[in-house]
């Protein structure tokens, strides 16, 4: 069987190594099983793909979300702020044939809003800009965060 859920723990591990090739597979492989019912089940049979189990379920809806976030979006939570360290992989792009950018609006963080924006692939920052000023290191802080904010990350291979 495939546990959704553990593929979202997996595609997780594979973007903390840098891992895009393996991120990407299982992204892949998730959203064509969620496309089936459109629904996230509890779990999909390995030989053909046929949904089994409870329907809507909340740890499959989770651990495709944390591909997005954790994975795509590289963000981790700390003590005093959030990182980023996002992982693109190109094959993103050229399957939807769409320029090189993802973005999230409005994620909501207690009282504020982020946009944030991706341009490029792979998982080196070439630029961390926070509200349009280029930041030091790829994080931002909680104490500088309040309102709706800009994100805007620049990769390369």
């Amino acid at each position: 069987m495939i546990w959704p859920f553990v593929q979202g723990y997996w595609a997780r591990a594979a973007s903390k190594y840098k891992r895009t090739d393996i991120l990407y597979a299982e992204f892949k492989k998730l959203t064509k099983l969620f496309q089936k019912k459109n629904d996230f089940r509890e779990f999909y049979w390995h030989h053909d793909g046929i949904p089994d189990g409870g329907h809507n379920q909340l740890w499959s809806a989770s651990g495709y979300l944390s591909m997005i976030f954790h994975g795509l979006f590289g963000i981790t939570f700390d003590v005093d702020g959030i990182r980023f360290d996002p992982n693109i992989p190109k094959e993103l792009f050229s399957e939807i044939n769409i320029q090189n950018k993802i973005s999230i609006y409005n994620m909501t963080i207690n009282n504020m809003k982020l946009d944030i924006h991706i341009t490029g692939v792979g998982s080196n920052i070439s630029n961390f800009l926070f509200n349009h000023k280029l930041q030091d290191e790829n994080k931002i802080f909680y104490n500088n965060i309040y309102g709706h904010n800009q994100v805007e990350i620049k990769l390369f291979v």
